[in-house]
């Protein structure tokens, strides 16, 4: 049966053989970068700015892929093309970059070993497994985990310790299962959801909290832009609960959904308790700006 392709070191490899070594760094001490990007109608939403973000998680964390940028983008796009016959109508694609540091010696010191592990793959996107909330909205929890301070590891960069994001998931799914965690640093502030960037809106203004202890997502900074494109202001501030409880709207941006409603936080509901009109004049400015119906695309997907 024919099975998707990923990339390994230089080679395409079919998934159920796609293997790294129990010795490499990022399996034995989550010494792994990382990235995600969508397609729209097959295309990479946003490629150039992902590998970006990718290359400076590099230089960050002092790990040499051995390709450059450009390199690593034309692997990419022939890891997507070698696969596209494994994608039906309307489906899209979610592309992975991870990138080790390398397989671990024990003769080479703490910092020894061979070159990177660089892997490229990719698998449609599971759109039954968040299509209803485009209509129903999510459940916001901030769990007691809180947000890895920026003084241990900076979140600008994109990497593989999810640790703490998986038991703060794992708490929040105690309190609903359906729920999603947005974790609060040491003070109290608002910081992100495990695997995106959470917004409010007030008064129509939206609002995010800085970048000092979020990623600096692409979807985010979408957002933003669209936020200037169709004249609504955008604020980043330090945000805390109390401004999620009397928010009007809230959302989340994440690169395999775009934006999704928060309809509840902690229990209670956001506004009217129903997806908000600027969530949903930015989610459709966002499929005109793609030329597809986001939340149609997975409604129709997940059969609703």
């Amino acid at each position: 049966m024919a099975e998707l392709l990923a990339y390994i070191n230089g080679e395409y490899v079919p998934e159920s053989r796609a293997v790294v070594s129990i010795y490499d760094r990022g399996y034995m001490f989550s010494d792994m970068v990382t990235e995600s990007t969508r397609t729209f109608a097959m295309r990479p939403f946003r490629l150039p700015e992902h590998l970006v973000r990718l290359y400076r998680s590099l230089k960050a964390t002092e790990i040499d892929p051995g390709m450059t940028a450009g390199e690593m983008e034309r692997a990419t796009l022939h890891m997507l093309e070698r696969n596209a016959g494994m994608f039906g109508p309307g489906q899209d694609a979610w592309i992975v970059h991870n990138i080790s540091r390398g397989v671990y010696s024990y003769r080479g010191g703490r910092h020894g070993g061979g070159p990177a592990t660089v892997v490229i793959h990719c698998f449609p996107i599971d759109f039954a497994s968040f299509a209803r909330f485009y209509d129903e909205g999510l459940h916001a929890v901030t769990p007691s985990v809180r947000q890895v301070p920026p003084e241990t590891l900076d979140p600008k960069i994109k990497h593989r310790s999810r640790m703490a994001g998986q038991l703060a998931d794992l708490e929040t799914a105690r309190i609903d299962p359906d729920a999603v965690a947005v974790l609060m640093d040491r003070d109290g502030n608002l910081t992100e959801n495990t695997g995106g960037n959470f917004f409010i809106v007030t008064d129509g203004v939206v609002r995010t909290p800085t970048d000092r202890a979020v990623l600096e997502g692409v979807s985010r900074a979408t957002v933003i832009e669209l936020c200037g494109s169709l004249g609504i202001p955008c604020r980043e501030e330090v945000l805390q609960p109390y401004h999620a409880l009397c928010a009007d709207e809230a959302f989340l941006t994440s690169t395999p959904y775009s934006m999704l409603p928060v309809t509840r936080f902690n229990g209670r509901p956001v506004g009217d308790g129903r997806p908000g009109p600027v969530t949903g004049r930015l989610l459709a400015a966002w499929g005109e700006m793609v030329g597809v119906d986001i939340a149609g695309q997975a409604l129709a997907a997940a059969g609703a």
